[in-house]
């Protein structure tokens, strides 16, 4: 029997979850997830940039090996997905929201068809119903945008000065504000 697969990710998150120790940060339901499922603690980024990034996990290969460095597409035929490795075994492939990276959802290997509700619960939804209806296996993508920060958001100044700076980044009155709004 195959099962059936659900990839989450991201956009720009990090480990900005409460299952990662960051006990102010409200995300009950992703943390039961992690305490049922699994829970990644060793992670990198394959990539300073976050299309590259994307592509290198949903590729599985690394940036100079799938020839996205930004935002353009690949130069030569875009590199296998895992969506069209599910597809080639078998399985059904749903997108849900976008991929954000320089290729078509069907040059990844998803079917035409996508959960198209506009918020993660109505798409859930859409998932359930329909591994209720489909006696294929399935490989779904819940692709989430909605981490990213808008620019010039108002944040809390008591923390401005209590979140730590990665080491990587300078110390600065610049870079601690713009952690404070992230």
């Amino acid at each position: 029997m195959k099962l059936n697969v659900v990839l989450i990710d991201c956009h720009d998150l990090g480990d900005w979850l409460g299952c990662y120790g960051r006990d102010w940060i409200r995300t009950p339901n992703i943390d039961r997830l992690a305490k049922e499922g699994v829970c990644f603690e060793n992670y990198f980024a394959s990539s300073p940039q976050c299309i590259p990034s994307r592509m290198c996990i949903y590729c599985s290969r690394y940036a100079h090996t799938h020839d996205v460095y930004g935002q353009m597409p690949p130069s030569g035929d875009p590199p296998l997905f895992m969506a069209q490795y599910f597809l080639q075994n078998g399985y059904q492939t749903i997108l849900s929201k976008d991929l954000k990276v320089p290729v078509t959802p069907e040059q990844a290997g998803f079917h035409a068809q996508t959960l198209t509700s506009p918020t993660i619960q109505g798409a859930a939804q859409e998932l359930f119903e329909y591994a209720e209806s489909s006696s294929q296996p399935f490989f779904v993508h819940f692709s989430f945008g909605l981490i990213h920060r808008p620019f010039g958001q108002e944040f809390d100044v008591e923390r401005l000065f209590t979140l730590p700076v990665p080491e990587v980044l300078p110390d600065t009155a610049i870079t601690q504000h713009d952690i404070a709004t992230f």
